[in-house]
């Protein structure tokens, strides 16, 4: 379920991007594209240890998983650890939230929303952190970091100068941040595209470019698992 989660969270937002850029909707398309790079920075931070525990699944001999009471306790115990770190390893990171949708089952979700009131395993990671961790890979001018592409990305999402410019058509150079604007609710302007273009594709290309191997290599590896669930061997 974790995986393809985030798989079909990362294919809604890029249909929502592609649609809204389509459709000059370039609020919209920001917001898709700063949430793109948000799902990607927090599955690299914490796919490594669902992956990690793939691994080990996929590593115990298919007839110690498939046939456990014909082997000695020593493989028994081996594919039954495998299994059940697979298990916690997916489950806690699936459960990471920044909303405490528990207190509700106790009629306390106004009191205890807050994820203070979860345990700490179960208390989502900062997305700065994740991005922070990530490094451009796609071409760049020197310096540039993804903390750069996600602030500029962000200054279109928040009421700041940036958003208004998808529906202002700058007049005057700009001095200060400060200019004479016109009103057009679909404005056509190169320099509204020149600024906001590339603050929405450089988030999008470094989300795909960096989520897509992880979520490949997952998929690979249960792949190779699918007989637990088939019944049959390959």
């Amino acid at each position: 379920m974790y995986l393809y989660t985030n798989v079909y969270r990362a294919t809604q937002l890029a249909g929502v991007l592609v649609t809204s850029l389509n459709g000059r909707e370039y609020i919209a398309s920001a917001f898709a594209a700063r949430a793109l790079l948000e799902n990607a920075a927090l599955f690299r931070l914490q796919s490594p240890g669902v992956q990690t525990a793939l691994d080990a699944l996929a590593k115990v001999p298919r007839a110690h998983l498939k046939h456990p009471a014909r082997e000695d306790p020593t493989a028994v115990h081996a594919a039954t650890t495998a299994a059940l770190e697979l298990i916690r390893a997916a489950r806690i990171t699936a459960s990471k939230g920044r909303f405490n949708w528990t207190a509700g089952y106790r009629g306390k979700l106004l009191d205890e929303y807050s994820d203070k009131h979860l345990p700490e395993q179960n208390r989502q990671d900062h997305v700065l952190k994740a991005i922070d961790k990530m490094k451009v890979v796609g071409a760049h001018r020197a310096g540039e970091t993804i903390r750069f592409h996600y602030e500029k990305v962000c200054d279109f999402v928040h009421p700041n100068m940036s958003s208004s410019m998808a529906f202002l058509e700058i007049a005057d150079p700009l001095v200060d941040n400060l200019g004479r604007h016109v009103y057009a609710r679909r404005p056509g302007a190169s320099d509204l595209l020149d600024a906001f273009l590339p603050a929405v594709i450089v988030p999008t290309r470094e989300a795909l470019t960096q989520f897509t191997p992880l979520a490949t290599r997952m998929f690979g590896t249960l792949s190779d698992l699918k007989y637990l669930r088939s019944g049959t061997e390959r």
